[in-house]
C-alpha cells in the first residue's frame, strides 16, 4: 500500500505545479507559497498486510464521521456558522452521490471538538496531523488510525484558523483522515487575496481530500477532481476512481425503490419524486411514476417552492437536504448542489 500524506498545499494543487509527486503535504496558508512538497505518513504501525485485512473484509464497517474543529483561544462556530459547515458538507455528499453510480458515501452526524493547542501550535511544523488522531481518540474514544477489524472510521476535520492547510491519507479497510482549514468557507476575510479563499473552492478541496482518504492519487485527467478542483461541480471521479471509492466499506448501496429521498442521485434508479398528490419524494422504480410531487407538508423534502404547502422549498440544516418550511431560512452557502441529473 502506498503511504505518505496525500494533499495539496492551501488545500490546492501544489505538485500539480510541478513537484511531481502523487502523495504530498500541504503547507501553511501564511507562507503562500505552492511550491513545497513534503511527504507525512500515518503513524508507523497502522498498517496491517494485506492477507490479514481481507480475512476480516467482511466484517468491517466505516463512516465518515465530520468534525468541527475550534482550537484553544479560537472562537467558537456561531450557530449561523455552524449551519453553513452543514449545507457545505450536504454539497459535497451530494457531488459524491453524482460520482458514485452505485453507493454513498456512508456520512456520521457533525461532532464538534474543542482543540487542546492553539491554531499557531497546529500550523506550526505540521503539528495539526501529528496530534489530532489523539485528541480525537481522547475526545470521542476512536482513532481514524486504529485497526479493529470492525467498525472503522474517516475522520474529516475541519478546523477553525487553520487558514489554507489541508491534507488527507486513507486505507482501503475504512481508516484515515482528511484535515483542513474552514477560512474560505466561513471567513473570507481572512484569507482575502488569495486566489483559492472562496467556497466553492471549499467545497472542491474537501472532495479532493476525502478522495485521499479513500487511497485516491492525483491524476492528470483534465476535469478530475483528484486533478484540480476549482469549480467542483465541473469536477469529476475518473472511472477507476469511482470504483476504489466503491469499494471502501465507508460506503453503502444507493437507496433501494421506494425509499425515502432528496436528490435523484442518491437512488439506485436516479430517480426520485413522487406522485403529483404525493406529500413525500421516493426513489422511483421507473420512468412511469410522476416527479413532481405537491402539497408537501412542512419538515419533508422538496425540491422547488411550487411543490410545498408553505410555499417554501429552503434547505434545513438539521435534514441537510431541502425541505418545505413554514417561514424563509438565510441560504448559507450558494450554489446548493443541483437536484437532478
Amino acid at each position: 500500500m502506498k503511504r505518505g500524506l496525500r494533499g495539496w498545499i492551501l488545500g490546492l494543487a501544489a505538485c500539480w505545479l510541478g513537484c511531481g509527486a502523487s502523495q504530498d503535504l500541504v503547507g501553511m496558508e501564511q507562507e503562500a507559497t505552492l511550491e513545497d512538497c513534503r511527504q507525512l505518513a500515518p503513524p508507523e504501525g497502522t498498517d496491517r498486510v494485506v492477507a490479514a485485512r481481507q480475512v476480516t473484509a467482511q466484517a468491517v464497517t466505516s463512516q465518515v464521521v465530520p468534525i468541527v474543529l475550534i482550537p484553544a483561544g479560537s472562537q467558537a462556530l456561531s450557530t449561523v456558522e455552524l449551519n453553513t459547515v452543514r449545507q457545505a458538507l450536504s454539497n459535497v455528499r451530494r457531488w459524491y452521490e453524482r460520482e458514485l453510480p452505485n453507493r454513498n458515501v456512508n456520512w456520521a452526524p457533525i461532532q464538534v471538538m474543542q482543540g487542546a493547542q492553539t491554531a499557531s501550535y497546529y500550523l506550526t511544523n505540521n503539528n495539526v496531523w501529528n496530534d489530532i488522531p489523539g485528541e480525537i481518540q481522547g475526545q470521542f474514544g476512536w482513532n481514524p488510525w486504529a485497526y479493529t477489524g470492525g467498525a472503522h472510521r474517516i475522520a474529516l476535520v475541519m478546523g477553525r484558523d487553520l487558514l489554507g492547510w489541508a491534507g488527507a491519507n486513507g486505507y482501503t479497510d475504512g481508516r484515515g483522515l482528511a484535515i483542513v482549514g474552514l477560512e474560505s468557507l466561513l471567513e473570507q476575510s481572512k484569507c482575502a487575496g488569495n486566489w483559492w479563499c472562496t467556497q466553492e473552492f471549499w467545497h472542491g478541496t474537501v472532495a479532493h481530500e476525502l478522495g485521499h482518504t479513500f487511497t485516491l492519487p492525483h491524476d492528470t485527467v483534465a476535469d478530475s477532481i483528484m486533478s484540480f478542483h476549482d469549480a467542483y461541480t465541473t469536477r469529476h471521479f475518473t472511472a477507476t476512481a469511482a470504483t476504489t471509492v466503491q469499494a471502501n466499506p465507508a460506503t453503502l448501496p444507493k437507496k433501494a425503490n421506494w425509499d425515502y429521498c432528496s436528490i435523484d442521485y442518491e437512488c439506485a434508479t436516479l430517480r426520485c419524486g413522487g406522485n403529483w398528490s404525493g406529500d413525500r419524494l421516493w426513489c422511483l422504480p421507473t420512468p412511469a411514476y410522476p416527479k413532481q410531487a405537491q402539497n408537501i407538508p412542512a419538515t419533508f423534502t422538496c425540491r422547488e417552492h411550487s411543490q410545498c404547502l408553505t410555499g417554501i422549498c429552503t434547505f434545513s440544516p438539521a435534514a441537510g437536504a431541502k425541505v418545505c418550511a413554514s417561514s424563509a431560512s438565510p441560504n448559507y452557502v450558494t450554489p446548493f448542489f443541483p437536484d437532478v441529473p
